[in-house]
């Protein structure tokens, strides 16, 4: 006589991936550099017989490589067989990339084995503040089964430098309007949306808004202001002290061609008083 007995099902998790540290030559927005990683494998690769597997590392939106990457420096056998580079599906205007690490036939990573990868050739995101995470996961590469996996902590990039920056004024005679000429080239790649800030001196005033009177790249432009209270002295009245208006203009860009880095910009903003 036979029996059968059913015993339920459980749920078997993927096995931690520690991500112990990402370091960046370049941190600064839109920078190229290298990009280190510390990992430790808690389930190791390439010890299941009869499969073939990888180590994905999805990398945080906006971190790209405008050539072929190298990720040829590792402390183990780690080579770089693949990698994809496409639109975001979020934001299209930003690349989402995926490194796929792979062992040569024959090679295994034991468990618990901790390694460093370095990654030649990154561009980081085109934006300051900290990114978003790092993906990694270790899978079959015949079946998509996934072993190891974790979401890591992103990094964070700072502000770079306008390149070339500079400020030029159409007339510098007391009291007069002027037009002010904003110049630079970009440093990290810009979106045809973008939003510049010129904080005036205190001794520039404006009673309306200026407009954008000329621009060297294409799109829509819209001014706007974030105004504080000055006090100003003019010979040309009585008293000749009293409030005026100052502070901020921000010019916003939209519907424009995306601008590569090294790109120059130059817009004018028609006329403001000169005090």
């Amino acid at each position: 006589m036979e029996e059968d007995l059913l015993v339920a099902s459980f749920a078997v998790a993927p096995s931690p991936i520690s991500l112990h540290q990402v370091t960046l030559s370049a941190n600064q927005s839109g920078g190229d550099g290298d990009m280190g990683l510390d990992i430790t494998l808690s389930s190791g690769l390439g010890l299941r017989a009869g499969h073939t597997e990888v180590l994905n590392v999805s990398l945080p939106a906006g971190f790209y490589f405008p050539g072929w990457p190298d990720a040829s420096n590792t402390s183990g056998p780690l080579l770089l067989e693949a990698y994809t580079q496409e639109a975001c599906p979020t934001e299209a205007w930003l690349k989402c990339t995926v490194l796929i690490l792979g062992l040569p036939l024959g090679d295994t990573l034991a468990y618990g084995a901790r390694f460093t990868v370095s990654v030649f050739g990154v561009r980081a995101q085109p934006f300051s503040g900290t990114s978003g995470a790092f993906f990694l996961s270790t899978l079959s590469a015949a079946t998509g089964l996934i072993a190891d996996q974790v979401e890591a902590p992103g990094v964070y990039i700072s502000p770079a430098v306008l390149a070339n920056a500079s400020v030029s004024s159409s007339s510098y005679i007391t009291n007069s309007s002027v037009a002010f000429t904003v110049r630079f080239s970009t440093v990290a790649y810009l979106d045809g949306s973008f939003r510049v800030r010129l904080e005036l001196p205190r001794e520039y005033t404006y009673t309306s808004l200026p407009s954008v009177s000329e621009a060297s790249i294409d799109g829509t432009f819209s001014v706007s202001a974030e105004p504080v209270s000055v006090q100003v002295s003019r010979t040309t009245r009585f008293p000749q002290a009293a409030a005026e208006q100052s502070g901020a203009i921000l010019v916003r860009r939209s519907a424009g061609t995306a601008l590569p880095p090294g790109s120059w910009v130059t817009i004018t903003l028609g006329y403001s008083p000169n005090s």
